[in-house]
C-alpha cells in the first residue's frame, strides 16, 4: 500500500524508479482530522482490529511501555488486550473527546483533535482501511486489474498524497 513513514521512503523509491514521470499530482486532506466521522472511524477501526487478531491467529496483544505483540496466553508483566477490549478502549475514546474552549467545555462528536498524541495515528490507519478495501475491490474486478499497477508510484504519508503516473 502507499502509505509511508516519511519523506526519505519516497526518494528512495523516486531514486529506484526507472522511466519518466508523465504525471506528477500532489493532494492535501485540508480538513481531515476534524471531519472525520466517529461512526466511520468506529467501523473502520472494528473491522481492522478484528482482521489484525484473526490473521494473527492470536488472542491477546500483549503491551508494556517498550514492546507489544501478539501472544495465544497471557503474558506477565504486560496489559493483555483482547480483540474486545480493543475495540471497546478505542470506541470509549472516541466517546469521550472534550475540548475547552474559553470556560466551557464541549464533547466532541465528530473528528478527533489534530493536537491529540493519537490524531495521526487514527487517521492513518483510518485512510488505510479504505485503500486496502479499495485495493482488494479492484484487484477482484478482471475489468479493473489494470488499475492495480498504476497506485505503484502513489505514496501517502497521513493526510499528504503524491501520486506520479496515476
Amino acid at each position: 500500500f502507499w502509505s509511508v513513514k516519511n519523506s526519505l521512503e519516497v526518494l528512495d523509491k523516486l531514486h529506484a524508479y526507472v522511466g519518466p514521470f508523465e504525471t506528477f499530482q500532489s493532494f492535501d486532506f485540508s480538513t481531515l482530522y476534524t471531519t472525520l466521522p466517529h461512526n466511520l472511524i468506529k467501523m473502520k477501526f472494528n473491522y481492522l482490529i478484528k482482521w489484525a487478531f484473526k490473521k494473527s491467529g492470536c488472542e491477546y496483544i500483549c503491551c508494556n511501555s517498550f514492546r507489544s505483540f501478539f501472544c495465544g496466553t497471557k503474558q506477565k508483566n504486560y496489559v493483555n488486550w483482547t480483540c474486545f477490549d480493543f475495540i471497546t478502549a478505542l470506541e470509549f475514546l472516541l466517546d469521550n473527546i472534550f475540548v475547552r474552549f474559553g470556560k466551557t467545555v464541549y464533547r466532541q462528536i465528530i473528528g478527533i483533535p489534530m493536537g491529540t498524541n493519537c490524531a495521526p495515528l487514527i487517521a492513518d490507519l483510518f485512510l488505510y482501511c479504505y485503500e486496502s478495501q479499495f485495493m482488494a475491490k479492484i484487484s477482484k474486478d478482471p475489468s479493473q486489474q489494470h488499475m492495480v499497477q498504476k497506485f505503484n508510484n502513489t505514496f501517502r504519508y497521513l493526510d499528504d498524497i503524491l501520486a506520479l503516473n496515476n
